[in-house]
């Protein structure tokens, strides 16, 4: 029984989280699920794949991921590409789990501010987007 099977409220589905292999199953074997939580002095990663899954710290606390995140957007939203800022956040976001899957498709669950920032627009450190948008 999956949780849309079940006659509950909404409200009920976030009472308990679901359980890691009630996830995994649900994912395809090209899929890397991350989850970011932003925190100081670290922000993290919590990676799930289909049959593996781990936490990452990633190598920025909160306050400079949600500062290059709005520099990136403002950028974005002055239709200028700023590719050092674009790599910055790569790195920080994304190189630290792109080792964890050979998947083609990587599923986000961001945290505050990630919640607005492309992450298919972001470029590795050749300038190269890796993720498909």
């Amino acid at each position: 029984m999956t949780r849309t099977d079940r006659r509950e409220s909404k409200a009920g589905w976030f009472q308990k989280p679901a359980p890691l292999k009630a996830v995994q199953s649900s994912l395809r074997p090209d899929e890397l699920l991350v989850e970011y939580v932003l925190s100081e002095p670290h922000s993290y990663c919590v990676w799930i794949s289909k049959t593996r899954a781990g936490v990452k710290a990633l190598s920025a606390g909160r306050q400079q991921v949600e500062e290059l995140t709005r520099k990136y957007l403002d950028e974005t939203r002055a239709k200028r590409d700023d590719i050092g800022i674009s790599k910055q956040l790569h790195s920080i976001l994304l190189s630290p789990l792109l080792q964890e899957t050979t998947g083609e498709r990587l599923v986000v669950v961001p945290d505050g501010i990630l919640n607005l920032l492309p992450f298919d627009t972001l470029r590795d450190q050749t300038g190269s987007r890796c993720l498909k948008g």
